[in-house]
């Protein structure tokens, strides 16, 4: 008879049947419960996700560029300037233009700086610089900037390190006033430079300033320092 031939057959097709399935069932449950750590996912170049620290502890002000005029260029804020009926003509980066005053632009550093200084004049960001006006007692340093929040970091920084070491008036009153791309800083009194008189704000670290009511006062990129067109005395 074959009938235990074909019984035999039968119960090893079941018996092999049954172990491939279990080794299925193995392998898919692996993939599903392995720890998240362990599964593949996209490269992200190795960088590790911002945690608020560091170099970035003052980022975060709340504020934004909205509203603020752009320039794009240099000749752009000679020609916005322009606009507004204020001296701002002649633009040159020549180091030794005699309209700057005897310190420079603001990121300027000795042939023999250190590299702790090279650091300092680096974090101001600053793409482009130049000056325009009429002479060495009306006119404006212009900066262009690579990253606006760098640059208003940086302002603050150095403020403070200044009314700490002097009697800067600076913290009080402000120095830089910025739109979303440029900071212009006058040669002279911010109040008699008609820099107030356009669409840009003054950039103000003092953590004891008060706004007048009636002033615009908005928050900075940066934490601790506003946007304002009032000059504190």
């Amino acid at each position: 008879m074959r009938t235990k031939p074909t019984l035999a057959v039968a119960a090893a097709l079941l018996a092999l049947t049954a172990l491939t399935g279990c080794d299925g069932d193995a392998g898919s449950k692996t993939a599903s419960t392995a720890p998240p750590e362990k599964r593949q996912r996209p490269d992200d170049g190795g960088q590790r996700p911002d945690d608020g620290r560091g170099e970035r502890e003052d980022a975060g002000g709340g504020g934004s560029l909205s509203g603020l005029p752009h320039a794009g260029t240099l000749r752009g804020v000679e020609t916005y300037l322009g606009k507004t009926q204020l001296p701002c003509y002649d633009m040159s980066s020549e180091e030794t233009d005699d309209r700057l005053p005897a310190d420079g632009f603001v990121d300027r550093v000795p042939e023999d700086a250190s590299p702790a200084e090279k650091r300092q004049a680096a974090a101001w960001s600053i793409e482009e610089k130049g000056v325009c006006g009429e002479d060495w007692t009306n006119s404006y340093m212009v900066y262009m900037t690579k990253d606006m929040a760098a640059f208003q970091r940086r302002y603050k920084a150095y403020v403070m390190d200044n009314a700490r070491s002097s009697d800067s008036s600076s913290l009080t009153s402000g120095r830089f006033l910025v739109g979303a791309d440029f900071a212009v800083d006058p040669v002279g009194k911010i109040r008699d430079s008609g820099l107030l008189s356009t669409e840009l704000l003054l950039l103000n670290c003092d953590p004891d300033l008060k706004v007048p009511s009636g002033y615009t006062k908005r928050p900075s990129l940066v934490k601790g320092c506003v946007l304002t067109d009032y000059v504190a005395t």
